[in-house]
């Protein structure tokens, strides 16, 4: 679970399907269903399946900072294999107190 209290967050799913944790409410996103987070609010996402792609709009610009800090640069336009274990939530740490982001802890489960 993580918020952001300085930008918006809108989920457009693009292929697969997603569940959307947001102020305590569960809701399922298929291909063509959008999804928006208010600044602020609480929330994970879940990816229902193998392979769910999604676009993820940020208001104001600024977010991609995180992505950038908290991830590994990709080497192609393909996927990537899937991690062999758990995010380094050290890394993720340092850069969600740099960029205005709480993570929260572990989402529930989200049955």
């Amino acid at each position: 679970m993580h918020a952001q209290p300085g930008d918006d967050e809108t989920f457009l799913v693009l292929e697969g399907a997603i569940t959307l944790l947001a102020d305590g409410r569960p809701r399922r996103l298929e291909a063509g269903d959008v999804g928006h987070v208010p600044r602020g609010v609480a929330h994970a996402l879940r990816v229902e399946g193998p392979r769910a792609r999604v676009l993820a709009l940020h208001a104001p610009a600024g977010h991609e900072r995180f992505f950038r800090q908290a991830g590994e640069v990709a080497e192609g336009t393909d996927l990537p294999p899937a991690p062999m274990g758990p995010p380094d939530m050290g890394r993720m740490l340092v850069a969600a107190a740099a960029n205005g982001v709480e993570i929260l802890g572990p989402p529930p489960d989200l049955a």
